[in-house]
């Protein structure tokens, strides 16, 4: 904070430099985050570089007089940008979402360490599971699963050299 008790770095990055502050509020943004997010109109517009903008470097201007609210002052301007984030994001989460029911793909490591572990006792405690699962690095459903589909194999592998 500066002598006056205003902010001397952005909001949004922490970087000080060329700073449009808050006529309401102590907060300050910098030219840098306010026209990657809004353009470099908006910054001016704030400032008084423009002309026709909201207020005069010296004050003067046919805006002259008028104050500026920050982002945090009035949160409209960030709509927009709000909405259009929960919509990547929504769609960003439908496409990483595995479908229900789909398959688990073991690793040629995970499947060796399976297989020494089914070999030397084909059924797991709680705990056992656990600590395998953890090492493993699967989930106790995806390794219970593992070990039931693996013994339904060995019995049908017995079953073949039986007969």
């Amino acid at each position: 904070m500066d002598a006056d008790g205003l902010e001397e770095h952005c909001r949004w990055c922490g970087d000080g430099g060329e700073l449009g502050g808050c006529d309401f509020c102590i907060h300050s943004f910098c030219s840098r985050c306010i026209s990657h997010n809004f353009g470099a109109e908006e910054y001016r517009k704030i400032t008084g570089d423009a002309e026709g903008s909201k207020v005069g470097q010296d004050g003067s201007g046919e805006n002259a007089g008028a104050k500026w609210q920050c982002y945090l002052c009035d949160q409209e301007p960030l709509r927009p940008l709000q909405e259009a984030h929960t919509a990547v994001l929504t769609a960003l989460q439908k496409v990483t979402q595995a479908a229900p029911g789909s398959r688990s793909h073991f690793s040629v490591k995970q499947r060796e360490e399976l297989e020494v572990a089914f070999l030397a006792c084909s059924s797991l405690s709680g705990a056992r599971r656990l600590e395998l699962a953890s090492k493993v690095g699967v989930t106790e459903k995806q390794l219970a699963s593992w070990f039931s589909n693996r013994r339904s194999k060995a019995k049908k592998e017995r079953e073949v050299s039986v007969s």
